[in-house]
């Protein structure tokens, strides 16, 4: 599922698209990588992998991730801080028909090491690649065999804002080789702006806690089948499934999930309509 993500990233998508919440990142899933002469996997393609200073050292291997492949950010070296950063630029940011949106930006983690740690640090550029917003996760990934997910809410600025940076930061704190193992990114607006199909409409929260609930109104009776996916396209849930008519307030118990971005899918016979919702 996560090579279908790839095919329909294209900053060439209609409106429609982008309302229903397609992931903006390229390479999301880390399942494509550039090869050198060797033959050898080096990084993700349209990633790039920076050390911040002579006395540290890294590199980037690609590995079994949550989903298919995922990226081994591997760090040895300078115990001060912040020391390396695993980045990837989204351009024409400006043509999107929508500003002052909240975006969500996320992606999965796996840590070995008390002494290393990650978190995200994002922001809006100019065309000139000035910092004109931006946002900064508070949570950092934790050492655990679990994989985690670490997320940030950004706004995109109304009017100058051409690219955005996704920059996962790995932070060190003891001279021994850690490493991170990240997959699935995501990088997307929250909130839909665009007018939606009028033969079914669907209200719900942006984010939610144990218990999702929705109105959803239609103009004609129809078969309709509310169903809970992954950012990577999983089907994980399904939540509803009826014929109905009218106004309808439906009331789902996810409190079994875990923190983290999913996505609603209302499927009827003549259309289906995506919204993503933050679970706290």
């Amino acid at each position: 599922m996560k090579k279908l993500l790839l095919t329909v990233f294209l900053l060439i998508c209609t409106a429609s698209m982008w309302a229903q919440g397609q992931n903006l990142i390229i390479n999301p899933g880390f399942e494509m990588w550039d090869t050198s002469s060797t033959g050898v996997d080096s990084i993700p393609t349209a990633w790039h992998f920076y050390t911040k200073s002579a006395q540290c050292s890294g590199y980037v291997e690609k590995v079994e991730g949550y989903d298919g492949f995922g990226a081994k950010l591997v760090i040895a070296g300078d115990t001060s801080g912040y020391d390396a950063t695993f980045y990837h630029y989204i351009n024409g940011i400006d043509t999107l028909p929508f500003a002052n949106d909240t975006f969500i930006v996320c992606i999965k983690a796996q840590e070995n090491s008390g002494g290393i740690g990650g978190r995200i640090y994002s922001y809006w550029q100019d065309s000139e690649g000035g910092i004109v917003g931006g946002a900064v996760s508070t949570a950092y990934t934790t050492n655990s065999p679990d994989w985690q997910e670490i997320y940030v809410k950004t706004v995109r600025p109304a009017t100058n804002a051409v690219t955005f940076k996704f920059d996962f930061r790995i932070y060190k704190y003891a001279a021994s080789e850690d490493f991170i193992i990240i997959d699935d990114a995501y990088f997307g607006p929250l909130t839909l702006t665009v007018p939606e199909q009028r033969s079914v409409v669907a209200k719900l929260p942006s984010m939610v806690g144990n218990v999702l609930s929705m109105d959803i109104s239609l103009k004609e009776p129809s078969h309709v089948r509310i169903t809970l996916y992954t950012p990577d396209g999983r089907c994980i849930k399904n939540l509803y499934e009826d014929n109905i008519s009218g106004v309808n307030n439906l009331n789902f118990d996810i409190s079994q999930l875990k923190k983290g971005v999913y996505f609603v899918v209302v499927d009827t016979k003549e259309t289906r309509l995506s919204y993503r919702v933050l679970k706290y």
